[in-house]
């Protein structure tokens, strides 16, 4: 037996109003992170989605470090997102 469609997407969508992400960061995704042609900001990126896809294989935390204003928050936001999508508060 499995959960129908709409059950997951309710669920996807308490978890996202849960998260508290702010209004702000809303359209944050993977699909939109700019990466300006940055060797270091692709690698973070490609890690990231890596990360998010094997969760919860991997368990592993992150700490993403660097100035500001290069997409940390962003970053995070898309995977936690990812995560929700993937049912996992």
């Amino acid at each position: 037996m499995t959960r129908c469609g709409c059950a997951l997407e309710a669920q996807e969508q308490h978890l996202r109003n849960a998260s508290g992400i702010p209004a702000r960061y809303a359209e944050c995704e993977f699909r939109n992170y700019a990466t300006d042609f940055n060797a270091g900001l692709a690698a973070a990126k490609i890690t990231l989605e890596k990360w998010a896809e094997q969760y919860p294989l991997d368990r592993r935390g992150l700490l993403l470090v660097g100035p500001s204003g290069v997409g940390k928050t962003h970053l995070s936001v898309a995977a936690m997102k990812r995560l929700i999508e993937k049912g996992i508060a």
